[in-house]
């Protein structure tokens, strides 16, 4: 059915997309359905989560320098901070299972450090900031170590 329901597994991008465009704070221009959607019974309502998505950064070229990885290396190393584990804990998950932790990615890190590089702090508080999140992105386990 499509009742709405909100829980930790769900609680997406998809759904903070649904609710800022309620808001009208972002509008909502999903991709047109496709003969392959139309084929699984997608309708408007329900709809796979990829069509609110814009062209993922898993489509760029893989020795591509626009990488998130790439990115992210770069702004650590201007904070001084070095990249020990490469592997983040949201790529336990299957392609579109539901969980809090499918969004803390090497992009949500990127956009997280990226602000930290251009805050009015002191440089050891914007390395201490970068250092948490690093540990975020192998953590999503609610008995894991205290951050």
């Amino acid at each position: 059915n499509n009742l709405p329901f909100l829980s930790p597994g769900n609680d997406s991008r998809a759904n903070l997309r649904l609710l800022l465009a309620d808001k009208k704070a972002a509008p909502l221009a999903p991709k047109a359905l496709s003969e392959d959607d139309l084929s699984q019974g997608f309708g408007p309502v329900p709809f796979p989560v990829y069509r609110l998505a814009a062209a993922s950064s898993a489509e760029t070229e893989p020795d591509s320098d626009d990488s998130p990885t790439a990115e992210l290396d770069t702004l650590l190393t201007s904070l001084g901070v070095k990249r020990e584990e490469y592997k983040t804990a949201g790529e336990a998950f299957l392609s579109g299972e539901g969980s809090r932790c499918r969004s803390n990615d090497d992009d949500s890190a990127t956009a997280f450090i990226r602000q930290v590089v251009k805050a009015d702090i002191p440089a050891t508080e914007r390395a201490l900031l970068a250092k948490a999140r690093l540990q975020l992105l192998t953590t999503c386990t609610w008995d894991g170590p205290v951050i």
